[in-house]
């Protein structure tokens, strides 16, 4: 992760330049101070992180059971968006495939909420593809074919 001053500096530069912001759970609590502990933590992050200007805010990598759980917040509406967990050691990169494909689909024409549905299939998709792939130690790449 990234010091508090980097933080500070999106904050305070980045966030309002910002169509939508994409943090992970680590990097909400960092922008916010606020652990996600709950779908309501979760949504409290998002408004916070949205008061710092982004249009658009997706906290993403919520576990609840066995789905996945991500929130897409645009300053009124909050909306859950779930899929299936996928038990896989090889996710590395795949919030830079969602927030790649979120660019793609929006390139398209879709609106901010269809995008995101479809950057989640995508990235579902490409988790799933590369699940008995077995590449070196650690977590290994998607499959993005």
């Amino acid at each position: 992760m990234f010091p508090a001053s980097v933080a500070t500096a999106y904050a305070e530069y980045l966030l309002p330049l910002a169509d939508l912001v994409t943090p992970n759970l680590a990097e909400a609590t960092l922008f916010t101070d606020l652990p996600v502990t709950s779908l309501a933590t979760m949504e409290t992050v998002a408004r916070r992180i949205h008061a710092l200007g982004s249009h658009w805010v997706l906290v993403k990598g919520a576990r609840s059971g066995s789905k996945v759980v991500d929130l897409l917040f645009d300053g009124r509406e909050a909306r859950l968006l779930q899929s299936p967990f996928v038990d896989s050691l090889n996710t590395h990169g795949s919030g830079d495939t969602l927030s790649a494909a979120v660019c793609a689909f929006l390139a398209q024409g879709l609106s901010m909420v269809e995008a995101v549905r479809q950057a989640r299939e995508f990235t579902l998709s490409a988790i799933r593809g590369a699940i008995h792939w077995q590449l070196g130690g650690g977590h290994g790449p998607l499959n993005h074919l």
